[in-house]
């Protein structure tokens, strides 16, 4: 669920069947969108900068995007793979980063405005699923995953942190 104002929330899922599903709290009832863009495919996230600037995120590389009337597809590089999307972030209408699962690799995508490219992962960044990502600004998002997996991104570069436990 992603609530860019107090009576507009837009929230994402899959049926029973699996695939999407789309909703908008108007103020005083949620109702499912059903002339979204068609996506046979599960989706696991969303995320809004403003009423007219969203994006869901889900299986197999899916992005749509919510423009305040209607839902297209995202265009994406060829670099990103065919994975599961499961995370998104966004601080500005060209400034989004979405990580996902993608079985022995960091899987970091950055939308800049036109397109979602692959950013590779630092060295120190461990091979691991990615299932969730905050961004507060530009420069501060945190990525969290398989294995106790923590990383940040500093503006420049995604950097890993190990958890530690405290008894």
């Amino acid at each position: 669920v992603s609530c860019p104002g107090e009576s507009d929330c837009l929230a994402v899922g899959q049926n029973e069947g699996g695939t999407f599903i789309l909703t908008q709290w108007t103020g005083t009832e949620w109702s499912r969108d059903t002339t979204a863009v068609t996506v046979d495919k599960e989706l696991y996230d969303i995320d809004c900068t403003a009423t007219d600037d969203c994006w869901a995120v889900g299986k197999s590389e899916t992005f749509i995007h919510w423009n305040g009337s209607a839902w297209s597809l995202g265009n994406k590089n060829t670099n990103v793979p065919n994975k599961d999307i499961r995370s998104v972030s966004c601080v500005a209408s060209d400034d989004c980063w979405a990580v996902g699962k993608k079985s022995g690799d960091a899987l970091m995508v950055h939308w800049d405005g036109s397109e979602w490219s692959r950013v590779n992962a630092e060295s120190s960044v461990p091979s691991k699923d990615l299932y969730s990502v905050d961004c507060a600004n530009t420069n501060n998002c945190w990525a969290a995953g398989q294995s106790g997996t923590i990383t940040q991104w500093n503006g420049s570069n995604w950097v890993a942190y190990t958890a530690t436990t405290t008894e």
